[in-house]
């Protein structure tokens, strides 16, 4: 019984021997492997320190990317707006440009017509001036056909005198002759009273003639004066002609102002519409880079959010990993950090792609950046292009502003003197036709005077019968009528002198008859001329109204195309601010990125890191549970 026991109790010593060992060494097993959790979990909490480092500064690029692509968002919109202001100002200012060209050119024409009309009206006033003075020269032969019937009235007085005389002398024979003188005394005292007739009638004649003279005189002044106010006028015309040249000429070089308008407007519209897609293109390119700004944004927040879960899981593990140190449950112990090693992996797989989501967002906002860069450059090219061609319009327009305002002042000026000379034809019109009025009373006058001539023959007709009579008488008497026979016939001597100057009055009374009827014909003709002239100016002084209102509508339309090209220019301008501004946030946004690109590679090989020490941690985990 003894040596059983002996035996037994030595095989029970050698089996305890033998579990001590493996005690030991799974002691000295699970030291090692606390050891590696341990190095694992403390090398795993130096990667989630080094990955929320790496995060935050990624954060903190990923911030100024989102301020920089939202100050690029803002000004692409801002230069859209002013791309899509200037376009719209280009093609409207390009449109009151072409409409104020063709109301320039329909004025031009009128402007010729006009100068046209205003030609012939010059022609008709100085055809009627030339009429005026040759009328006035005419009127002059009158006033010398008048002094010419002065000169033979002065010798029908004349004649009249001797008449009366010889008539004296004839009463002094017939007292001679007593009885037999008594038919000489009767015949003496017809004849004296036919004499008196003639005196009287030649009295009348003179102050007729000198009525008439002062008449002649009076219309001579005035037929002169309007002849010499026509001359004028055609002076005035001819200014008024010259004006409408300098206008027509001032009107090309407004329409080449308008022109160039148009055509700057045209160039401008065209870059206006390229600078508008550029901008366009930028606005787009914002958006991607603000829509994938916001994805980074919160893949970064994931990130955050997970690298918290992970540093919490690896403080949890690093506690395991001590108490595994201490305690004699490894299995159960490797199975509890295996399963928490397990959750921390999926969630470093998680923060993982939210690092490859970061990666790819960077990498969409950086082609936004180029393309926006890209775009900036030629809306920069489009918008410079645009400025210079507002600022060539704008000068074209104040330019044209100015011409059109110096025009219209013109043509203001021009339509006073055009009215005033309108005017003065209307005046000379009327005028002529006093004129003319007052040279046929003329014709009244002349006519009286042919009426006194007609008593001044009869008178000589019956002086002359009267001369015959006396002549009988004395033949009768024998010797008593010797000296009435000589007085007879001195009487009628006198009475063919008398009658041959009467035929002579008559000759330059019709010459003087006719005078006025050819001039009062020529007067007259002038102030009707005039009178069409004027109704026909009528359409000229229409014109000018035309002229005149059109002119405003233009001068309109030019301060409408300066005005457009001042907010064109000052709208380029805010492009041009805005287009730099999307090219600096741009650039900011490019090197935020290279940055942010570069920090989320080191992320990214951070959390490849971070997976490794998990790795490894789940493999020590596992070898400690399958003991």
């Amino acid at each position: 019984m003894a040596v059983q026991v002996r035996t037994v109790n030595g095989v029970g010593t050698k089996q305890g021997v033998g579990q001590d060992q493996r005690r030991e060494r799974d002691q000295r097993r699970r030291a090692a492997a606390a050891q590696r959790l341990a190095a694992a979990t403390a090398e795993l909490a130096s990667g989630v320190q080094q990955a929320k480092a790496a995060t935050e500064s990624l954060d903190a690029l990923m911030q100024g990317i989102a301020s920089a692509a939202q100050e690029a968002a803002s000004a692409a919109h801002q230069s859209l707006k002013n791309a899509q202001v200037v376009e719209t100002n280009a093609v409207e200012a390009g449109r009151a440009a072409e409409a104020s060209l063709r109301r320039m050119e329909a004025l031009r024409d009128v402007v010729a017509d006009t100068t046209r009309d205003i030609q012939k009206l010059i022609e008709g006033v100085n055809a009627a001036a030339e009429t005026n003075l040759k009328s006035a020269e005419n009127i002059t032969e009158l006033e010398r056909q008048s002094a010419e019937i002065g000169q033979i009235v002065q010798t029908v007085e004349a004649i009249a005198d001797q008449t009366n005389l010889l008539a004296f002398n004839a009463a002094i024979e017939a007292a001679r002759a007593g009885k037999h003188g008594l038919g000489f005394a009767v015949v003496a005292d017809e004849v004296r009273t036919l004499a008196e007739t003639s005196a009287s009638a030649a009295k009348e004649i003179k102050e007729l003639i000198a009525t008439i003279q002062e008449d002649v005189r009076r219309v001579t002044e005035d037929v002169t004066q309007i002849g010499r106010a026509a001359v004028a006028e055609v002076e005035k015309g001819k200014a008024i002609a010259e004006s409408l040249d300098v206008i027509a000429n001032s009107m090309a070089h407004v329409m080449d102002g308008f022109q160039q308008v148009n055509d700057q407007s045209a160039q401008a519209a065209k870059a206006a519409a390229e600078m508008r897609q550029g901008a366009q293109q930028i606005s787009n390119a914002a958006e991607q880079a603000s829509t994938a700004t916001r994805q980074a944004a919160q893949a970064v927040a994931e990130q955050n959010k997970a690298l918290g879960e992970i540093s919490s899981a690896a403080d949890d593990l690093a506690q395991m990993a001590d108490e595994l140190k201490h305690t004699s449950e490894g299995g159960k112990a490797g199975q509890e950090v295996a399963s928490a090693a397990a959750e921390l992996s999926a969630t470093i797989q998680q923060s993982n792609s939210a690092a490859q989501q970061i990666m790819a967002s960077l990498q969409q906002i950086n082609s936004a950046a180029q393309q926006q860069s890209s775009a900036a450059q030629q809306a920069l090219a489009g918008a410079r292009q645009i400025e210079a061609n507002a600022r060539v319009i704008l000068d074209n327009a104040r330019a044209s502003e100015e011409d059109v305002r110096k025009l219209s002042d013109l043509l203001a000026k021009n339509k006073v003197d055009v009215d005033n000379f309108i005017a003065a034809i209307n005046r000379a019109a009327e005028e002529n036709l006093k004129a003319a009025g007052n040279i046929k009373t003329l014709q009244d006058r002349a006519r009286k005077i042919d009426k006194i001539v007609d008593t001044i023959v009869n008178v000589t007709i019956q002086t002359n019968l009267l001369a015959l009579n006396g002549a009988i008488e004395a033949a009768r008497a024998g010797k008593h009528g010797k000296g009435f026979a000589v007085v007879a016939g001195d009487v009628r001597s006198l009475a063919r002198e008398s009658a041959e100057a009467a035929d002579k009055i008559k000759t330059v009374v019709r010459d003087i008859q006719d005078q006025i009827l050819v001039v009062a014909r020529d007067i007259e003709e002038a102030g009707v001329a005039a009178r069409r002239q004027v109704e026909d100016a009528k359409r000229t002084t229409t014109s000018l109204q035309t002229i005149e209102r059109d002119m405003k509508v233009v001068y309109e339309g030019v301060q409408a195309i300066t005005a457009q090209a001042e907010t064109s220019l000052t709208n380029v301008q805010e492009a041009l601010a805005a287009v730099g501004q999307i090219a600096k946030a741009a650039e900011n946004i490019a090197q935020n990125t290279s940055e942010a690109s570069k920090a989320a590679e080191e992320n990214a090989r951070g959390m490849a890191e971070l997976a490794r020490a998990v790795e490894e941690i789940s493999n020590t985990a596992e070898q400690l549970y399958q003991g």
